[in-house]
């Protein structure tokens, strides 16, 4: 059992840095950014371009390229997709985040084929805890997945910069009054979220294969927990990502795998059917 929750939380600390990228766009947006589930895939394949491919051994240095690249892509699509459809109906950019999956995924097949991939693992070595063997490798997922999650927190709620973003996720008119740039904080926004995703992608693809269509069970899993959580929610979406992590891993500790999603998602079901809402709210 307690390798079960062990290896359940060092999942879910991957799926709650991916939720917070999603709820950060959608606290800006109103729109869920379908998309974000394939930057995290691109940041597992950097990962194996750079590693697997080009041969570079410093994993440090791979993840900080990944988290740049993907918050550089975030914006280019912030500025080039979603902007000049932000007069447009909703459905439009739900639509438009939808075409950027396929061509996402679409590009990556061209590239690097349908095959399975994998990265090697950083760190060498593990430990024993309450029976549980963990790798050093998993213990740096989990440490580094809660340090983001410390450190989004403060970001958001504690700086200027995160104000700005709050202010305009609650009010973008009321917060051009208030002298702040809008567009100034939308991209910083989605380059957060795409940095995040790019983290989380590269991370993820040393627990799991890497594949073209990686990003669609952590999307799910990230929607899940913010809707749990209150969409909007950066504590929610953290709260709702170890309540769906550990039904997940308690699931597949006394029934089977193959049944996880159906318990993840019952669960999500039940509490919605509780408190439609969410948990939380907004970020304000």
């Amino acid at each position: 059992m307690s390798q079960y929750l062990i290896n359940g939380l060092v999942l879910s600390s991957i799926y709650i840095i991916v939720a917070l990228g999603l709820t950060l766009v959608y606290s800006i947006l109103d729109v869920p950014n379908f998309a974000h589930g394939e930057l995290v895939m691109l940041g597992a394949y950097l990962g194996v371009f750079l590693i697997g491919i080009m041969g570079v051994t410093n994993y440090f240095l791979v993840l900080i390229f990944a988290v740049f690249a993907l918050a550089g892509l975030s914006v280019l699509l912030w500025k080039f997709i979603f902007r000049p459809l932000r007069s447009a109906p909703p459905v439009t950019m739900f639509i438009a985040a939808l075409g950027l999956v396929y061509i996402l995924q679409s590009a990556v097949q061209l590239i690097w084929g349908k095959e399975w991939l994998s990265l090697p693992s950083p760190f060498a070595g593990s430990v024993l805890l309450g029976g549980a063997t963990i790798t050093h490798t998993r213990i740096f997922i989990f440490s580094l997945g809660c340090l983001l999650m410390i450190l989004v927190s403060l970001f958001v709620y504690r700086t200027w910069l995160g104000k700005g973003i709050r202010a305009v996720s609650q009010s973008e008119s009321g917060a051009a009054l208030a002298g702040i740039n809008a567009n100034r904080m939308i991209s910083l926004t989605f380059a957060l979220s795409g940095a995040l995703a790019g983290c989380a992608g590269f991370l993820l693809g040393h627990v799991t294969f890497v594949f073209p269509l990686m990003g669609f069970s952590p999307l799910l899993k990230a929607f899940a927990m913010i809707i749990i959580g209150g969409m909007g929610s950066i504590p929610g979406a953290i709260i709702g990502g170890f309540f769906i992590g550990i039904i997940e891993t308690l699931c597949i500790a006394f029934f089977s795998a193959e049944y996880a999603d159906i318990f993840a998602f019952g669960a999500l079901v039940i509490t919605l059917m509780i408190r439609p809402r969410g948990l939380m709210g907004k970020l304000e």
